[in-house]
């Protein structure tokens, strides 16, 4: 009787001993993260680890490729060639038509209709932001009473003078938009700044889908290999993503520490791989075909291209809705690499890392795009200077280089109110 129980004793022992220090782990976490300012929160883990999912499971740069016709969702994501914007989604081929058919219907003649154009960053915003900016403006006389319908045409990788152009398409299709509102500024300045600096002229259409819509990579043995890299780096980090989400290990501030870890490491490895890709393309991109007519590839020239397709795309979208007597919003959005967006916090430093032409491009080209934003209102174009609506906050805002959360959409919407309602009193 004696050694069972001992047996028992000594288990129940370490079984206690684990137990103390699980709870001592736990316990200890919390108290250091309080510590250095950011108390842990289980909730914010869970939405975090669901926005990583959500960006693994984008469609990574793939050119040439065929895809199975099964592959219904990241077909509808992928890009195809568009006779007038260079390439499209298959999903706004299909939002396109189902607004065709809106815009004739008596209920498109009560509500408000915004079209919401420009990169990413406008499309995020008119998914977040557009919300809280229905609700600015359903209290104001000109808007009270009506019900307010949002037109996302804003596309990851967009630039001028691509928004110019959707919008003149859009017009043709038959589409009466009682607002129209630009929001852009980074892709100029970093994706145009990339074009350039591979080759291809600053104005012309993002490299990487411009030349995935076109095949224009070909299938050369190296890149199959780097894709191949890129494709699995990305499925490796997201099926991971999504293993952590299932777990519920995010409950735990330890484990969700632990955790993060892993995710965060194989991040890393997708983004070299990316890295590695867009760093060849970069060094082997000489298709003339595809590269565009000759250009000034001095740093002021490059500069110049840029400030010069944004400036005349806004001013000819603003000529496309006075034309129409359609109220029309330019708003240049905030970015993190450019110096006095705000101050950055560790979080914000660490997700910060970026294509180094993107961030030259940025450094080099938003303080001209401010400067060019103030003559496009001196010419009567409706223009926000978006770029410093985040320099008072301290919370973290941007998730990667160009990004917010829906804290800063809110921020941002807030921001163009007063302007919006001024260009509609305008018009």
């Amino acid at each position: 009787m004696t050694r069972p129980r001992r047996k028992r004793r000594i288990l129940a022992g370490i079984c206690a001993s684990l137990f103390l220090t699980a709870i001592g782990l736990e316990v200890g976490c919390r108290l250091v993260d309080r510590w250095r300012g950011k108390p842990w929160n289980a909730e914010a883990s869970q939405v975090a680890i669901g926005r990583i999912i959500t960006m693994l499971t984008r469609i990574s740069y793939e050119p040439g490729i065929v895809r199975p016709p099964d592959e219904t969702l990241r077909l509808a994501r992928a890009s195809i060639l568009n006779p007038y914007t260079g390439w499209e989604e298959k999903l706004t081929q299909q939002r396109i038509s189902e607004d065709t058919a809106y815009y004739g219907t008596s209920e498109a003649k009560a509500a408000c209709d915004i079209v919401v154009l420009g990169g990413s960053v406008a499309y995020f915003f008119c998914e977040q932001g557009g919300p809280p900016l229905a609700e600015r403006l359903r209290d104001t006389p000109p808007f009270r009473g009506r019900e307010f319908r949002f037109h996302n045409y804003a596309l990851g990788g967009f630039k001028q003078p691509q928004p110019a152009l959707t919008l003149a398409v859009l017009l043709a299709y038959g589409h009466e938009p009682d607002i129209v509102l630009e929001m852009d500024g980074f892709n100029e300045a970093a994706i145009g700044w990339a074009n350039a600096k591979s080759g291809m002229h600053p104005a012309y259409p993002s490299m990487p889908h411009w030349t995935s819509a076109t095949n224009g990579m070909g299938t050369r043995p190296e890149m199959v290999e780097r894709l191949y890299a890129v494709r699995s780096s990305q499925d490796r980090a997201r099926e991971y993503a999504e293993g952590y989400l299932r777990s519920g290990v995010w409950r735990s501030c330890f484990l969700d520490h632990v955790a993060s870890l892993g995710l965060a490491r194989r991040q890393r490895v997708y983004v070299a791989a990316y890295d590695a890709l867009m760093q060849s393309l970069q060094t082997s991109f000489k298709d003339e075909l595809l590269a565009g007519p000759a250009f000034d590839t001095s740093d002021d020239g490059i500069a110049r291209a840029i400030v010069e397709a944004w400036e005349e795309g806004s001013i000819t979208m603003r000529g496309l809705c006075a034309q129409r007597k359609i109220p029309y919003l330019h708003v240049l959005q905030p970015t993190l690499h450019d110096e006095g967006s705000k101050t950055l916090t560790a979080k914000e430093q660490d997700n910060s890392r970026a294509d180094p032409n993107w961030i030259a491009g940025v450094h080099r080209v938003y303080p001209d795009l401010r400067a060019a934003g103030a003559r496009l209102a001196e010419r009567g174009v409706d223009f926000v200077d978006g770029s410093r609506a985040f320099a008072g906050d301290t919370g973290d805002l941007y998730y990667d280089p160009c990004h917010f959360a829906a804290r800063g959409n809110r921020i941002l919407a807030a921001a163009v109110v007063e302007p919006l309602l001024r260009a509609c009193a305008r018009d």
